[in-house]
């Protein structure tokens, strides 16, 4: 049934605004304010004459689906084909893709992605091992897609949908933000003892000369927890493989 009410405009003000009143479709005649009731109606002709209310169309947003892809190597055997027909079965609009170690977190195609992200947007992946093999990377990315306004969905890993705003998906989140975090703690924990045994022991823990002490100063750095990775190489000079295999060493007592 259609209905005998609606806002209307009735002619102009003194100022050449339209002067919006309540209109009875049946008598076809318009309702001065309070007249006859309806003041959820004259509520809102009411907003409309003082601007408070518009009748403007809203833009649309134009919400995209994106599609991330990965392999781990440069060789032309290993190829998308498996990830791009879930990705292009799902619906995406667009599809970036990374030839590199899922282990690395700077990837040109991943970071190209982000930068295009935009509210209301999703993210779609076909396991979470394709988006990154770092409980800490994974985290980062996570929180730089809610911080935009996006979604995360993984087609194998059910659990993970922040569209809908699923409570596993929150809850497993924050159990590997906080296994992640207790990671780091234990392995700054076992490097801060590898470092003391090794001086205790006069133990060299770099190549001889000047190379020594920037890597004793980079190990110290690890171990206080203050600095990542590729912070500590800039600050030292030290190489990210050297730092990394010094690490292992003292975490196995071998060095």
């Amino acid at each position: 049934m259609e209905k005998r009410y609606t806002v209307k405009a009735n002619g102009t003000t003194a100022e050449g605004k339209k002067n919006w009143e309540v209109y009875d479709k049946q008598s076809e005649q318009f309702l001065s304010q309070f007249e006859g009731g309806r003041f959820a109606l004259q509520d809102i002709a009411k907003q409309l004459n003082e601007g408070t209310m518009s009748l403007e169309p809203v833009e649309e947003k134009n919400i995209k689906t994106l599609g991330y892809m990965r392999v781990s190597t440069k060789l032309d055997k290993q190829v998308f084909d498996r990830q791009e027909e879930q990705l292009k079965a799902y619906g995406v609009d667009h599809l970036y893709a990374d030839r590199m170690s899922g282990a690395k977190r700077e990837r040109p195609e991943l970071n190209k992605l982000l930068d295009d992200l935009n509210e209301g947007d999703t993210v779609v992946i076909v396991a979470i091992d394709r988006l990154s093999r770092s409980t800490k990377d994974l985290l980062e990315i996570v929180e730089i897609i809610k911080s935009k306004g996006a979604s995360l969905k993984s087609l194998n890993d059910s659990w993970l949908d922040t569209s809908n705003g699923n409570p596993m998906s929150e809850f497993l989140l924050t159990v590997m933000g906080a296994l992640a975090q207790m990671e780091r703690a234990q392995i700054t924990q076992r490097v801060r003892e590898g470092v003391a045994v090794a001086k205790a022991k006069g133990t060299k823990l770099g190549r001889p000369k000047k190379n020594q002490h920037k890597v004793e100063l980079a190990l110290e750095l690890y171990a206080k927890g203050e600095h990542n990775v590729p912070q500590i190489v800039q600050i030292t000079g030290v190489s990210k493989a050297t730092l990394y295999r010094k690490i292992k060493q003292l975490e196995e007592g071998t060095l």
